[in-house]
C-alpha cells in the first residue's frame, strides 16, 4: 500500500522532466580549482573551440566584427616600467550614427572569441543597433591571445590582478581613438559615452568601473556581478538546492551525507560506495570532488534551449531519477533511506543513488579517456601542477582566484544541508593553490583587494544590476539574500526568475522571438543606456535621439 502511494507521489514530482535520455555526452567539469591532468585537457579542447569562433558571424547574424589589436600598458601604476603588450579586441561600427555609445563588452576570465556572439545576437547587437552605436569585445589581459609575458611563473602573473585590469579599460577607452579612422577621431570619453557591459567576474568589473573611472565609462550594466568576494563560498550550490528538481536534490543530498559518514568510518563500506561510482582507488577527498563536480552544470542553464548546455542539467536530473516511479529497487547497498518529498509522501532514493553513480563511471571514461582514473582526478601530486608556459592556460583564474577572490567552493558548514560532501573543506581545497603556485600554507587570499570597490553596498547613478533568481552566483551579487539591495524595485536593478548565469547577454537577434521575460529586460537596458547616452549630450548641450525605437 506504501509502495502505491509512494509511486504516485514519484510520478506526480516527476511530471514534466525530460524523457531520459542515455548519458553518451557527459558536461565537461570546468571548477575553478581541480586536478591538473582533468583542467588541462578541458582547457585546450575549450581554447580551440573559442579561438574557431573568432572572426566569424553567429548562426543568423550578418555583423562581422574586426580582430584588432591594441599597444596595452603591462603595468599602469610603475612609472618606471615602460613595458607593453598586444590587447586584442574585436569591434564593428555598422551600426554607428553620429553621437551614438560605444558598448564595450568585457572579455573577463576567458577568450574573448567566445563574447564576440553576444555582439551579433545579444545584449550587445541590441544597444548598437537600437542607439546606433559602435560595439567592442575587449579581451582580458593574458587570456585567449591577449599576453602579457612569455611564460606564467609567479614573478609573470604578478601583472594578472583585477586593479591593473580595471584600468586596462579605462586606458583603452581614452585611446581608442588613435586606432579609429580620422572621422572617428572624436571617440573619447570626454566627447562620446563609453558604455560597459559585463557578466560574472567580467559584470563585477564594470560595475568597478562606475567607482574607479566613471570618467571613461559614463555607465555600466553588471549581469550577474560578483560584487562580493571571499575565500570561503558554500553557498554556491545554494540557488540548485532550493530551486532544483526535489527528487534531483534529495538524491544529490543523500549521496553526499554517505560520503562524508563512509570517508568518517572508512573500511569496506567506503571501498564498495567508491567503487559504485567508478573511484575506487582515488583519494576521498578527490573522489568527492569529481562526483559532485557535476554540481556546476547547473550554471549552465539558460532561457535558449538550443545554447551548449543549457539543457545538460535537466538531462542528468532526467537520467538519476530514471524509473524511480517503478517501484521499489533491488538494494546493492547495505544502506536504504526514505526521503520525505513535498508532497508529504516517501520517497526511496536508493535507486537514485545507483543512477548517479552509473552516470559518474561513464563520466569518469569520458572525461580520462583509457587513462589511468587515479592520476587523472589526483590533486596530491605537486608535480602535475608544474608548468608555467603559456600553454598551461589553466592557470590564469586559479591565480585570481588564490590571490583575490577566493570562491572555494567547499560543503556548507555543520547545521546547514550540504550537496558538496563537507570533506571537501577549505584546507583541501587551498592545498590546490599551494601546489599550483608553490605557495606557504597559510597564504592568504586578499580579497579585500575586491571588496574595496564596495561588495554588497556598491552603488552608482548609472549602474543597473541584472541577476536570476537560480544563478549559482547569485549569493556573492547584488540580489544575494546577504545584500542590503536584494529588495531594490527601481530600474537599475533586475532579478530575471527562471535565469540563470548572466542570460540576458545572449539573444535571439530580435527581440520579439525571444521569452516574454527576456524580451522586458533587453527593452528596459535600451531603456536605461539610451537615457544615459540621452542625458550626457545634454550636459554637453547637444540633442540626441536613438535612430531605432
Amino acid at each position: 500500500m506504501r509502495g502505491a502511494i509512494i509511486c504516485a507521489a514519484i510520478a506526480a514530482l516527476a511530471s514534466g522532466l525530460a524523457q531520459a535520455e542515455p548519458a553518451d555526452e557527459f558536461p565537461r567539469y570546468r571548477l575553478p580549482l581541480q586536478p591538473p591532468g582533468l583542467r588541462k585537457r578541458q582547457e585546450e579542447a575549450l581554447r580551440l573551440e573559442l579561438e574557431k569562433r573568432a572572426g566569424t558571424e553567429s548562426e543568423g547574424s550578418n555583423i562581422t566584427y574586426t580582430q584588432k589589436w591594441f599597444r596595452q600598458k603591462t603595468d599602469h601604476f610603475d612609472p618606471s616600467n615602460n613595458n607593453t603588450f598586444q590587447q586584442r579586441y574585436w569591434i564593428s561600427t555598422q551600426f554607428y550614427k553620429p553621437g551614438g555609445p560605444i558598448i564595450v563588452l568585457e572579455g573577463g576570465e576567458t577568450s574573448g572569441a567566445g563574447r564576440v556572439t553576444y555582439m551579433q545576437t545579444g545584449i550587445g547587437r541590441y544597444l548598437t543597433e537600437y542607439l546606433g552605436g559602435i560595439g567592442v569585445v575587449l579581451e582580458h589581459r593574458y587570456y585567449g591571445q591577449s599576453y602579457v609575458t612569455q611564460n606564467l611563473t609567479n614573478e609573470s602573473l604578478k601583472y594578472l590582478n583585477t586593479s591593473l585590469s580595471l584600468k586596462d579599460n579605462a586606458y583603452f577607452a581614452e585611446n581608442l581613438w588613435k586606432d579609429l579612422p580620422a572621422n572617428l577621431s572624436h571617440i573619447r570619453p570626454d566627447e562620446t559615452p563609453f558604455i560597459s557591459y559585463g557578466g560574472s567576474y567580467a559584470g563585477a568589473k564594470s560595475a568597478f568601473l562606475q567607482i574607479e573611472y566613471p570618467e571613461a565609462y559614463y555607465g555600466s550594466l553588471a549581469s550577474s556581478a560578483v560584487v562580493w568576494a571571499g575565500e570561503n563560498f558554500w553557498e554556491y550550490n545554494e540557488p540548485l538546492r532550493k530551486n532544483g528538481d526535489p527528487i534531483c536534490v534529495a538524491i544529490l543530498e543523500e549521496t553526499a551525507r554517505r560520503m562524508d559518514n563512509y570517508s568518517a568510518t572508512g573500511g569496506q563500506a567506503l571501498d564498495d560506495f567508491k567503487n559504485l561510482f567508478g573511484v575506487k582507488n582515488v583519494e576521498n577527498r578527490d573522489a568527492a570532488q569529481f562526483i559532485f563536480g557535476v554540481l556546476g552544470i547547473w550554471q549552465g542553464g539558460n532561457w535558449d534551449k538550443t545554447l551548449s548546455g543549457a539543457k545538460s542539467w535537466d538531462k542528468f536530473c532526467a537520467n538519476i531519477t530514471d524509473g524511480l516511479n517503478e517501484g521499489y529497487f533491488d538494494h546493492s547497498c547495505d544502506e536504504t533511506v526514505l526521503s520525505a518529498t513535498p508532497a508529504g509522501e516517501y520517497l526511496d532514493i536508493e535507486k537514485g543513488i545507483q543512477n548517479f553513480a552509473r552516470w559518474t563511471r561513464r563520466s569518469v571514461q569520458s572525461n580520462c579517456g583509457n587513462g589511468n582514473v587515479t592520476e587523472c582526478l589526483s590533486t596530491s601530486d605537486e608535480q602535475g601542477f608544474a608548468g608555467t608556459s603559456l600553454a598551461d592556460s589553466w592557470k590564469l583564474w586559479s591565480w585570481q582566484v588564490c590571490t583575490e577572490w577566493g570562491y572555494l567552493m567547499g560543503g556548507a558548514p555543520a547545521g546547514f544541508p550540504t550537496l558538496m560532501p563537507r570533506i571537501v573543506d577549505m584546507k583541501y581545497l587551498r592545498r590546490m593553490c599551494q601546489y599550483t603556485f608553490n605557495f606557504p600554507p597559510d597564504f592568504v587570499i586578499d580579497s579585500d583587494k575586491v571588496l574595496k570597490y564596495g561588495g554588497f553596498n556598491l552603488t552608482a547613478p548609472r549602474l543597473m544590476y541584472i541577476d536570476g533568481d537560480n544563478d549559482p552566483w547569485l549569493y556573492a551579487t547584488a540580489h544575494s539574500p546577504y545584500s542590503p539591495q536584494k529588495d531594490r524595485s527601481d530600474r537599475l536593478s533586475v532579478l530575471i526568475k527562471e535565469s540563470w548565469h548572466h542570460n540576458d547577454e545572449n539573444g535571439l537577434g530580435d527581440i520579439s522571438l525571444e521569452p516574454e521575460r527576456i524580451q522586458e529586460v533587453h527593452r528596459l537596458q535600451i531603456e536605461v543606456v539610451g537615457d544615459w547616452v540621452k542625458e550626457f549630450h545634454e550636459k554637453k548641450g547637444r540633442q540626441w535621439k536613438p535612430p531605432r525605437v
